[in-house]
């Protein structure tokens, strides 16, 4: 099947930039941010520094032992402390997750439909919100324990390795890590771009989307993966664009970006461009897949604007 990624690409930004700037209206931006906000949160932002090879090097280990023996020796009750900061980081990301579950159909509806609304499709899309957030929560929780698997079965044979004068190659590390992060942000991308937009298609839930998506995908594998290698592509080129613009406010820009809501309002124009190609590339595999009605040309746009101005003169004309 031949998929054209440039379509995607151009009639997202001509919805982006109708539905953002065509007219331009800051309560709009505001409202529609807030729900980039909910369906966002948690996600993003800040990533730490963080050296595989220093993580988990032997020495790097030790200190970790150390550090946690001094923690239960000077606090008699470490052990319990840590119980209830580990009950508070879980309550914490489970709200994070309910929340940017529901976000998430709010922010498709309001680009979708081009309006701003929050608490109508908060409470319609109740159900498909909330079967989204029960499968995050259980994939979050399982690719925790993966990873606490996977810590446990490197720091033995490190250790091993250790008591035998050799250390483990880096490779070992750096294969396990980039096989891992590629399959969890394939499956996030896929989750988000295509199960999300077909639950509101079909008002289903996760795992009936999850099955209409991989239907699909097993027959078109390709374009699928060459969409993730595209939407990586253009992801750093947005993040270079934003630093280099935060540069040129002599870094005043930062300031902002770092407050989450408002990092939300000034992105928003690549958060609406990005939805709206997903969908736009969904619907090239058919037309029960399509959820956007074609993009107006600019004079189609404002004639309806100006017709609609009209028509209100009228209403209120004595």
């Amino acid at each position: 099947m031949s998929v054209s990624y440039s379509y995607m690409i151009d009639t997202g930004w001509k919805k982006m930039t109708g539905f953002l700037f065509r007219p331009f209206r800051l309560s709009r931006w505001f409202i529609v941010g807030f729900s980039a906000f909910l369906a966002y949160l948690g996600e993003g932002g800040y990533s730490p520094n963080i050296n595989p090879k220093e993580v988990m090097d032997h020495n790097s280990i030790q200190q970790m032992k150390e550090a946690y023996s001094e923690l239960t020796s000077a606090i008699p009750t470490g052990t319990v402390f840590l119980l209830v900061f580990g009950i508070f980081v879980v309550a914490m990301i489970i709200l994070i997750l309910w929340i940017s579950s529901r976000g998430k159909f709010v922010f498709l509806d309001n680009v979708i439909h081009e309006h701003e609304q929050i608490t109508e499709p908060w409470k319609e899309f109740r159900k498909e919100g909330n079967s989204l957030f029960l499968w995050r929560v259980g994939f979050t929780f399982l690719m925790l324990a993966f990873i606490g698997t996977l810590v446990f079965f490197l720091y033995s044979y490190i250790e091993a390795g250790v008591n035998r004068g050799e250390s483990a190659p880096f490779w070992i590390y750096l294969s396990f890590l980039a096989v891992f992060l590629a399959t969890v942000l394939y499956i996030d991308l896929y989750l988000n771009h295509f199960v999300v937009p077909i639950m509101y298609k079909r008002r289903t839930g996760v795992l009936r989307g999850w099955h209409v998506f991989l239907e699909l995908w097993a027959r078109h594998p390709w374009p699928f993966l060459l969409y993730g290698i595209i939407m990586l592509g253009m992801g750093i080129g947005v993040f270079l664009f934003v630093m280099i613009a935060g540069l040129l406010t002599c870094c005043i820009g930062f300031i902002f970006l770092v407050i989450p809501y408002f990092n939300r309002v000034i992105t928003l124009p690549f958060l609406v461009w990005f939805r709206a190609m997903s969908l736009y590339f969904l619907e090239e595999f058919g037309e029960e897949y399509k959820l956007l009605e074609p993009v107006p040309e600019i004079s189609e746009r404002n004639g309806d604007e100006e017709k609609g101005r009209s028509g209100t003169e009228e209403i209120v004309s004595p």
